[in-house]
């Protein structure tokens, strides 16, 4: 019987017989993007990790995918869903723990993604719309984990603070105002998500692939996608900083039904590399 994640992973490869190891076109465009090569148990989980995505259908709704718990500090910065694009900048120096992610100092330094909901989303839209954000780390604060906005027509956000200084989780999503409901967190560690899922001024929020409680209200209005760059560790267009670990971030259509799945997928990677 296999006796860890690496003689499951040498197991798989083994399927085909003695032949090396096959691996889903987009896992093999992931690679060659690395400067430095993953070891074959990490190409494998890696694989692993897309081929669950697509089955699961949600590989196909998401602009954006980042691993920042990753081997190496450039391969953290790379866009899983197209590594061709929208490579994350560093700004003033955060830093990187290998297979744990990024992590800003609360004042100065963030990831730019150098993507913008309004002038890049293809799968984010309007009404149909998902922000996602792993923490690692435990604080109080008034710090965005990810977010962008611009204020031009108009107010635009979308943003999630897991855990303002007020205790609560703070979601928008091409919104204004934060208004309605807000719900006290327990702690700021997990993966969270916010959706907008039609044209109503329900924001729909999710910790751990559970939903929690709704926010409802006319301050969820939609106002428009943001055209300011998408920030990781930080708000990018009115500055917020956060001093969380992040250990992945996504952003794409709504994954309505497919949360759940999505967590267990994203978890199961976050435990093969110990970010769990």
């Amino acid at each position: 019987m296999p006796s860890d994640l690496s003689d499951i992973l040498w197991m798989r490869r083994r399927r085909g017989g003695g032949s090396s190891p096959s691996y889903d076109p987009d896992a093999l465009a992931l690679f060659a993007a690395m400067s430095v090569e993953p070891d074959n148990t990490r190409k494998a989980l890696t694989n692993s990790t897309i081929v669950a995505l697509k089955s699961a259908g949600i590989w196909e709704d998401l602009d954006l995918l980042y691993c920042l718990a990753a081997h190496d500090a450039q391969a953290a910065r790379l866009n899983w869903r197209n590594p061709s694009t929208y490579t994350c900048a560093l700004v003033n120096a955060p830093a990187y723990t290998v297979d744990r992610g990024y992590q800003g100092d609360g004042s100065t330094s963030y990831l730019n993604t150098q993507w913008q909901p309004g002038t890049h989303g293809v799968r984010y839209a309007d009404y149909d719309a998902s922000l996602w954000v792993w923490s690692r780390t435990d604080a109080q604060v008034d710090g965005c984990d990810i977010g962008t906005r611009s204020t031009s027509p108009n107010s635009r956000e979308s943003s999630i603070f897991t855990k303002h200084s007020s205790g609560a989780l703070l979601m928008r999503i091409n919104q204004g105002n934060i208004g309605g409901a807000t719900t006290d967190m327990a702690n700021s560690m997990g993966l969270y998500g916010a959706q907008r899922v039609d044209d109503s001024s329900t924001i729909y929020r999710w910790k751990d692939g559970a939903a929690v409680a709704p926010a409802t209200g006319s301050n969820h209005a939609f106002t428009g996608r943001p055209t300011a760059n998408l920030g990781v560790c930080a708000r990018i267009g009115a500055l917020s900083y956060s001093p969380r670990q992040i250990a992945f971030a996504a952003a794409g259509a709504s994954l309505a039904g497919k949360e759940a799945a999505f967590y267990s997928i994203i978890n199961d990677y976050m435990t093969a590399v110990g970010a769990a």
